[in-house]
């Protein structure tokens, strides 16, 4: 299945890894850090520069990506039928 992040950026829903709210994850020293050492290595795409609403992490056959999405990682979890991401 896919996922659509929004702007057309679509992902299959298996590579996903987490769904994080912006504002909770910028607000979290922890889940900050754990952030900056997903990037080293990983491809950084924001989707719409505009308003970010969630961080999308992804890996498949080892190439990890960090999507910035204007959509709401509520909204993304239900699309991936995973509410336990929430």
């Amino acid at each position: 299945m896919i996922l659509h992040l929004g702007g057309g950026e679509c992902v299959p829903s298996s590579s996903v890894l987490m769904i994080l709210a912006y504002k909770e994850a910028s607000a979290n020293p922890t889940t900050g850090a754990f952030l900056k050492k997903f990037e080293k290595g990983a491809r950084k795409r924001v989707i719409l520069d505009k308003e970010i609403k969630s961080i999308i992490l992804t890996e498949k056959n080892g190439l990890r990506e960090i999507f910035y999405s204007p959509i709401s990682s509520t909204t993304l979890a239900k699309r991936a039928g995973r509410m336990e991401l929430e």
